[in-house]
């Protein structure tokens, strides 16, 4: 019997790294600086686990403004202050992915 389509697609948030997809920064490495030439700016190492197994390696490319803006929001809610999803004073970048 073939699963459901909507079950399959059905998004489940879990805190649990056994299940589901995970991006998690890498132990031991450091935000790096990208030469100029590439960009500038900051990455962010992080890999991919899928229901707990490594999967691959992905960097997180922020330039300097987005990285200055990432800190305040995180400051902002470890003081326990309100943030907005993927809010930005600036409003949203374009994206920069792996096209």
């Amino acid at each position: 019997m073939n699963p459901d389509p909507a079950e399959t697609n059905k998004r489940v948030t879990t805190r649990d790294p056994a299940y589901g997809w995970r991006v998690d920064r890498i132990p031991g490495r450091p935000i790096e600086h990208v030469a100029e030439r590439q960009g500038g700016g900051l990455a962010l190492p992080l890999w991919v686990l899928l229901n707990g197994t490594y999967r691959g390696d992905v960097e997180l490319l922020m330039s300097a403004t987005e990285a200055a803006d990432l800190y305040a929001e995180l400051g902002r809610a470890l003081e326990g202050g309100q943030t907005a999803a993927g809010s930005s004073p600036r409003g949203p970048e374009p994206h920069r992915g792996l096209d």
